[in-house]
């Protein structure tokens, strides 16, 4: 497990899975395997990196916990 980092995530109308977007201080799951640009919460540790894959125009500030792999502009995480 690695500790909790804030990290950024826009969202649309739902998350890429369809659920439904959280109230702030829900968290989400994942419990399948983390993929970089497939599978896994995703987020990036910079607000400009974030645009770049900005799925929607809402900006979120998020928590990113359990299972986490990083990439150069990004990360996954499973909570």
């Amino acid at each position: 497990m690695s500790k909790n980092v804030l990290a950024w995530h826009f969202v649309g109308k739902t998350p890429r899975d369809g659920r439904k977007v959280p109230k702030d201080g829900v968290w989400l799951n994942y419990d399948g395997p983390l993929i970089m640009c497939c599978s896994g919460l995703h987020a990036s540790i910079h607000p400009l990196d974030a645009l770049f894959y900005a799925p929607g125009k809402t900006l979120c500030r998020v928590e990113c916990s359990g299972q986490i792999k990083y990439d150069n502009d990004r990360l996954i995480c499973t909570k």
